[in-house]
């Protein structure tokens, strides 16, 4: 888009509409249509064309917040934001459920309150339904934590034309919060920082759901052993937890990564030995997870995360702007404007019983 170009753009925007406001956001509807339907490239946007057409052809350099120069500017950056966002492999997302949430710490319900059904419960002509149990124990809590980062464009970025490095940056914001969202997801996991499961310990033996020594080294015979015991989880009442027929997530470090390939595609067994000569059992009955941050070579963990734990989400990413020229920034360091990405939330467990953690020999 030239200066000019851009000018006679929006004067015919400008003419359709007396208030500078509407004209403003209608040709910024206007030219994000157009990225869109890919009339235009947003790598065929200069912010210096921009701010020439906008900014200095209407001679308004001392009052460009005013202009539709922000508004344009602070659409293309966030739709870049969002693309380097959306472009993150979010690998922790999709181990658990995503909640919204409008609370600083959320509190839930333990869902051992819920469920007063048998199979031999029934519900007779003329008699109640029972309601939900009011939970026995402590509501679960989870702490939601705020993060972003900011881009500004100064105008140094303007007249210089530095619009790659500026939307660079924009890209480079976006994947970074979804890495940052992804590290939360996958350390809180694997409890990493101890603060998985708000009622203390995640995995424990008073859990039921940690267990260490030799016969939990990942190999055929272990997976066997581990994947019977989960097939047959009960929660505290003694009732079963459905583990049934999907296939649970075996989350690994990255030191037995070639292990758990072989224990899933190899047709001989048992993996682990010298004598390799048998079906290999494990064979396809589980779904890999690598989670870099696991501080053990040996530990793996095996059970439905999805169902386990979930992400508060008190709001996804999320961008903001802000016009540099009315702000303290604008006057001492050239700011024209800033923008922001941000999201905001927080991952727990809410359930001790559907992952198991191995220790490993």
């Amino acid at each position: 888009m030239k200066g000019i170009a851009v000018r006679d753009l929006f004067e015919s925007f400008a003419r359709d509409h007396t208030d500078p406001k509407v004209a403003n956001r209608a040709f910024s509807d206007k030219v994000m249509g157009l990225i869109k339907e890919k009339k235009i490239s947003i790598s065929d946007v200069s912010l210096k064309e921009l701010w020439e057409g906008l900014v200095v052809a209407r001679g308004m350099e001392e009052s460009a917040s005013s202009t539709a120069f922000p508004t344009i500017a602070g659409e293309i950056i966030s739709s870049v934001m969002i693309a380097g966002y959306d472009q993150f492999p979010k690998q922790g997302l999709s181990l658990v459920r995503v909640v919204p949430s409008k609370q600083k710490i959320s509190q839930i319900v333990g869902w051992q309150g819920i469920g007063k059904l048998s199979r031999s419960s029934e519900v007779r002509e003329k008699e109640d339904y029972p309601a939900i149990t009011p939970p026995e124990e402590k509501e679960i809590r989870i702490k939601n934590k705020k993060n972003g980062l900011v881009v500004a464009v100064t105008k140094e970025a303007i007249f210089f034309d530095r619009t790659g490095q500026i939307m660079g940056e924009a890209s480079m914001v976006g994947a970074e919060l979804a890495r940052w969202q992804d590290e939360v997801i996958m350390c809180t996991l694997i409890d990493l920082d101890a603060t998985a499961y708000d009622l203390g310990d995640m995995f424990s033996g008073g859990n039921s759901n940690s267990y260490s020594g030799a016969a939990t080294a990942l190999g055929t015979a272990a997976f066997e052993t581990m994947l019977t015991y989960y097939r047959k989880k009960t929660d505290e009442r003694g009732r079963k937890i459905n583990t049934l027929p999907g296939k649970p997530v075996l989350m690994h470090p990255a030191d037995l990564e070639f292990t758990v390939d072989k224990l899933l595609n190899n047709e001989k067994g048992p993996i682990g030995t010298a004598a390799q000569s048998d079906v290999n059992t494990a064979r396809g009955k589980f779904q890999p997870i690598l989670n870099p941050y696991f501080t053990s070579t040996t530990a793996w963990l095996l059970g439905d995360f999805k169902n386990s734990a979930r992400w508060e989400e008190v709001w996804p990413l999320e961008t903001y702007q802000r016009i540099g020229g009315l702000t303290e920034d604008g006057f001492k360091k050239d700011v024209v404007a800033e923008y922001k990405g941000s999201i905001y939330g927080g991952c727990g467990y809410d359930d001790i019983h559907r992952v198991i953690e191995f220790a490993g020999a």
